[in-house]
């Protein structure tokens, strides 16, 4: 956790989604203090970031980044010696109130496996005054569901045994 004049940063590298809960409470209760230490601070902006490494268990990474292929890019990058291309899947979901909620995935190739993808949210919310945390989180929730079913990726809750680097 890093405090700084305009914003709190947490940072949780290399969680698996049965870690979730335990995260979501150490943010809940690090907000919850410092919002208390400090008084008439008004939180009105959140950036989440994450980063996932999958491995598909119905098919192979390339059969699904396939479905994304455009034959123009594919051309084009053939037309230079030693460029390859790699479909990838991205897109934005953006809220249509008065606040800014937009949510941005891609899911493309992993570097370290060939039937990896790698798949990368960031969510971006700014707004004059944020709901509770519950409700926030509930939001985030909700649009990571929406924003799975768009790209037809389904995580698993509990993540295999084994050490995700490999």
């Amino acid at each position: 956790m890093t405090l700084r004049p305009d914003s709190l940063q947490f940072a949780f590298p290399n969680l698996l989604a049965t870690d979730y809960p335990v995260v979501n409470e150490i943010v809940r209760r690090g907000v919850t203090v410092l919002l208390k230490k400090l008084g008439s601070y008004e939180r009105h902006a959140y950036t989440l970031d994450t980063n996932r490494h999958v491995v598909p268990l119905a098919a192979e990474a390339a059969v699904y980044l396939s479905y994304f292929c455009n034959d123009d890019m594919v051309n084009a990058a053939s037309d230079v010696p030693g460029m390859q291309y790699r479909p990838s899947a991205s897109f934005t979901l953006v809220g249509c109130a008065d606040e800014y909620r937009v949510l941005r995935r891609s899911v493309e190739q992993s570097e370290v496996s060939t039937n990896g993808l790698f798949v990368t949210t960031r969510i971006s919310v700014l707004a004059s005054g944020l709901s509770s945390f519950e409700n926030e989180l509930h939001w985030i929730d909700r649009v990571c569901r929406i924003a799975d079913q768009a790209i037809g990726i389904t995580f698993q809750t509990e993540e295999p045994d084994h050490d995700p680097g490999t």
